[in-house]
C-alpha cells in the first residue's frame, strides 16, 4: 500500500466517522429534548448544539413539544464537516438542569440525559 493511499483511507474514514457523529447526535440530542420534563417548555427548549465549542448562555424558547429544538439541532448539526472531528456539543445551560436529571420532577426518571445516550448508542 502506498502513502498516498493510506490518507485516502483516512479521509475516507473521517467522512465515515464524520456521518455516524451527525446521526449519533441527531438521536441523542432528539432523547434528550423529548425526555426532559415538561412545564413551562423552558427546560425543553433550552437543548443547544454547538460545532467545535458549547454554546454558552440561554435562551427564552418555551418549546413544550420539543419540535422547535430538535429541528435548530439538526440544522446546527447538518453544519457537522466531513473532513474533520470537531467536538460535537448537546448542552443545556440552565440552572436546574441537573435537578431535573437527578430526579427531581416525577414527569421523568433520574438520570433521562445518561438513558437518552445509552438508547442513541444501542439503536446506531
Amino acid at each position: 500500500m502506498s502513502f498516498s493511499r493510506s490518507l485516502s483511507i483516512k479521509s475516507e474514514l473521517t467522512s465515515e466517522i464524520s456521518q455516524e457523529v451527525r446521526k449519533l447526535g441527531i438521536r441523542i440530542d432528539q432523547g434528550v429534548v423529548i425526555g426532559t420534563p415538561v412545564d413551562t417548555g423552558r427546560a425543553r427548549g433550552n437543548w443547544l448544539v454547538g460545532i467545535g465549542t458549547a454554546p454558552a448562555g440561554k435562551n427564552e424558547n418555551l418549546d413544550k413539544g420539543g419540535s422547535a429544538t430538535i429541528h435548530a439541532a439538526i440544522t446546527t448539526i447538518g453544519g457537522y464537516p466531513v473532513n474533520a472531528l470537531p467536538d460535537l456539543w448537546i448542552v443545556n445551560n440552565l440552572p436546574y438542569i441537573g435537578r431535573l436529571n437527578d430526579g427531581w420532577s416525577e414527569q421523568a426518571p433520574a438520570k433521562f440525559v445518561d438513558a437518552a445516550i445509552d438508547r442513541a448508542l444501542a439503536n446506531g
